[in-house]
């Protein structure tokens, strides 16, 4: 009886023998293949170190307490600048190619133009909210800790009145417990310090569309990078799939970090593509930075640190690309001072919350690289046996075919699992209590189609069939972390909210392996080229229609729009001496209360600092703010009309701030696909034992 894999991999030779010549294992078409870099890549690479550069000169300014955003542009612009001077001199002269130059711009603007508008997203129920407040306020002070002069002036008494752990706002937490001077926001800080300096160049605009013109860099660099190992055509569908799918679009109006893990995870593919392609050793430096700065931007980001560090081992041991290795080394260990200071310094409570390995474990496993290492160098003996011993699964540069039959029964046999996991292994838990992940692979179809799946297997066959090992520079980090999400996303299960952990590293793997099998029929070459050709066309057109479907109703959307406007009117009517604002109680399980959210907003964009009352209001606890605050104009805040219980004789009415937000429906089960409004009338009193309004 004929076994499975044997099945497939003689479908697979069949399908390979008709394979357009991009997809197979030869050398690329000449259009394709160039000694030096073109003109678009060069531009596109300079941006990118620019910008991770800008970002990390921000972070480090913040954290000294120095930030200033048009220093920190300056300073990155002349480095960037006498780099790129450099290498275009010494290293990689750029190929100007007309034809290439505007590809890319078209990418990039047409990407743009569906991901225009972002969202201003000021309201403080969950991260970008807290990214964007936090970046208004380091764009104010300077610095990324913020000065509670409210909390510092009440003697305690915020402490007093609110329970936990240092919580101030959500996301925003006592620097150190018993401390309420100072307030260190909750996440890793360099997005919001990227933010502040946006804010510093171009206002409020600015920040509004940052995350908008970084996944439309990203969309561009996936299509650099698919017209570099593959073809035009695979590069057009890939960019297509990515620019058009919900995610992204929800992303790239989201002021979140994902957006920006992704442009540097494929920016530092790209850059290990050109750096074995060209052989120029400095591309190998750059994607190791453009790795190591991952981590310095989100915390899962250790789970590429990983792979990277074992590419440089295998690099420098056993194929003796020595040099190679060293600047991939040296790339990832630029970064790593200020990454490590960040996530278990600085974030320590984050960092461990989020259960990022230690500092010991990250050295440990640096030891045991460098030993491997430097004994395979030391002993090309060891290197050579251990090749030698895997003749059966490896030859040459390729698997053999008991490998590829191994590599197609895990894709097989991974898929099926993850389809019938809700079956063999019942509903799952965790500390979010009910997180569906037992469905992850039928909810992330929800987004990216059971057809694109389908052409993403096909793509994933063709990609092992015609085994080419530095396309797998930009597969593989998405192809090692989508299990690792499918089976525990780690995240709340509100769909909207959910698919942010497959953006990063595993959608655009997904659609650019789809684009892979679309372009076998597009690029189809037989009798039935014809046939083959219509059929594609239409697939891609049919696939192409669905997404935009989906994503065209997100583009004008945005999320929690009216929040500032609302802050802004409560602004105005509560002016005086140092204002300031109590709020009251949050109603439980109502996440988006006003008390909750609003206050954060008010005290960061607005400079109306407060405190939201976890008890209920009574006299003498207004008397106790009176007496501590009475040098400051205090205001109650309230979503109701009708005051406390023998409250009226502390208070006076200011007025009435009425409000809509929108924001997208979030659900469960199905796939969210319209906005909402949420209606906000807060009623405005001042406490009578504090300075008056003037």
């Amino acid at each position: 009886m004929t076994c499975l894999p044997s099945i497939i991999q003689s479908a697979v030779l069949k399908v390979y023998c008709v394979m357009p010549p991009h997809l197979k294992n030869e050398k690329l078409p000449a259009e394709t293949k160039t000694s030096s870099l073109y003109f678009d890549e060069s531009i596109l690479f300079i941006l990118i170190f620019a910008l991770a550069l800008t970002g990390g000169l921000s972070l480090w300014s913040a954290q000294l307490g120095v930030h200033n955003g048009v220093a920190v542009a300056v300073l990155s612009i002349g480095i960037s600048s006498f780099l790129a001077k450099i290498s275009w001199r010494y290293l990689v002269p750029a190929t100007y190619k007309l034809k290439s130059l505007v590809a890319a711009l078209l990418v990039f603007f047409l990407s743009l133009a569906l991901f225009l508008p972002g969202s201003f997203y000021t309201y403080g129920d969950k991260d970008p909210g807290v990214y964007v407040l936090h970046g208004l306020s380091i764009a104010k002070t300077g610095d990324v800790l913020i000065d509670d002069v409210f909390a510092a002036q009440g003697d305690g008494l915020l402490e007093m009145t609110y329970p936990g752990m240092g919580f101030r706002f959500p996301g925003f937490w006592f620097e150190e417990a018993g401390d309420a001077s100072q307030i260190l926001p909750q996440f890793f800080h360099f997005l919001p310090a990227t933010f502040a300096t946006a804010f510093d160049l171009g206002g409020l605009k600015a920040l509004l569309h940052f995350n908008s013109l970084i996944a439309a860099l990203s969309v561009t660099v996936g299509f650099l990078a698919l017209r570099r190992v593959f073809s035009p055509t695979v590069a057009w569908v890939g960019a297509a799939l990515l620019a058009t799918n919900m995610i992204q679009v929800w992303q790239a109006k989201y002021p979140t970090t994902e957006m920006l893990a992704q442009l540097f995870l494929l920016s530092a593919s790209l850059s290990a593509i050109v750096a074995f392609d060209l052989r120029q050793k400095f591309f190998a430096g750059l994607a190791g930075f453009f790795t190591s700065i991952i981590f310095l931007v989100r915390p899962d980001g250790f789970l590429l640190l990983i792979p990277a560090a074992f590419l440089a081992a295998w690099l420098y041991g056993v194929i003796r690309l020595k040099t190679f290795a060293r600047w991939l080394a040296v790339g990832l260990l630029i970064p790593l001072p200020l990454v490590f200071y960040q996530a278990h310094f600085r974030n320590s409570r984050y960092a461990t919350t989020v259960e990022v390995p230690s500092l010991q474990l990250f050295f440990a496993l640096f030891v045991v690289l460098t030993l491997c290492a430097f004994g395979l160098y030391r002993r090309p003996n060891i290197g050579d046996s251990l090749i030698a011993k895997t003749h059966f699964f490896w030859r040459d540069d390729a698997p053999t075919t008991l490998m590829k039959n191994a590599l197609y029964f895990l894709v097989i046999a991974t898929g099926i699992f993850f389809a019938v996991r809700f079956m063999l292994l019942g509903e799952h838990y965790s500390y979010f209590g009910r997180t569906f992940d037992e469905r992850n692979l039928y909810r992330l179809s929800l987004f990216v189609s059971l057809p694109v799946l389908i052409f993403a297997c096909f793509g994933l066959f063709l990609l092992i069939a015609s085994w080419q090992w530095q396309r797998w520079l930009l597969f593989a980090p998405g192809l090692l972390t989508l299990p690792v999400y499918l089976y525990q996303a780690r995240v709340s299960p509100r769909l909207m909210w959910w698919v942010r952990r497959y953006a990063p590293t595993a959608l655009p793997v997904i659609l650019f392996l789809a684009a892979v099998g679309l372009s076998w029929f597009l690029c189809h070459k037989d009798r039935f080229q014809k046939l083959s050709q219509v059929a594609g066309v239409l697939a891609v057109a049919a696939i192409l229609a669905m997404q935009l479907s989906q994503s065209l109703p997100l583009r004008e959307h945005r999320e929690m729009d009216g929040a500032y406007s609302l802050g802004s009117d409560i602004q105005k009517i509560t002016p005086g001496q140092e204002p300031a604002l109590l709020w009251d109680p949050v109603k439980k399980g109502d996440i988006f209360d006003s008390s909750r959210n609003l206050s954060s907003v008010l005290w960061l964009a607005f400079d109306r600092p407060g405190h939201v009352f976890s008890k209920e209001v009574t006299l003498d606890l207004l008397s106790d703010f009176g007496s501590a605050y009475h040098d400051r104009t205090v205001y109650f805040v309230s979503k109701s009309e009708d005051l406390p219980e023998g409250s009226s004789e502390a208070l006076t009415y200011i007025g009435t701030v009425e409000g809509t937000i929108d924001y997208w429906e979030e659900s469960i089960h199905n796939r969210p696909q319209k906005a909402k409004h949420r209606s906000e009338e807060l009623f405005i009193w001042w406490l009578n034992e504090t300075a008056p309004p003037s």
